[in-house]
């Protein structure tokens, strides 16, 4: 599937584990925010790239059932962040020339 315009294809992620390690029971969990991994981008899309992890609100986008997984197609402006893994952030900061010694 390739979305059209500014449109992103993501495939949500349910997070059904704490940061500490503690398993969460999938009925309590209210997060307003879900993360999802970017699948496919339209030609307009500026500010994320296939393979970028982000954040956007549960609900948001249109469902693709078919798809074997829980994907969404939504607008690229609905997406709240782009996450960063520490590795590639140290990465990033190395580039600019701030590393701390």
């Amino acid at each position: 599937m390739t979305p059209l315009g500014k449109r992103v294809l993501i495939e949500a992620q349910r997070i059904t584990e704490s940061p500490g390690g503690i398993l969460l029971p999938m009925e309590n969990l209210s997060n307003p925010l879900t993360r999802g991994v970017v699948r496919a981008i339209g030609k307009g899309v500026e500010e994320v790239a296939v393979g970028d992890s982000v954040l956007f609100p549960t609900g948001t986008g249109v469902v693709c059932l078919d798809m074997g997984s829980d994907f969404r197609l939504m607008d690229e402006v609905s997406l709240y962040a782009k996450i960063e893994t520490r590795k590639k952030a140290a990465q990033v900061q190395g580039k600019l020339g701030g590393e701390e010694r």
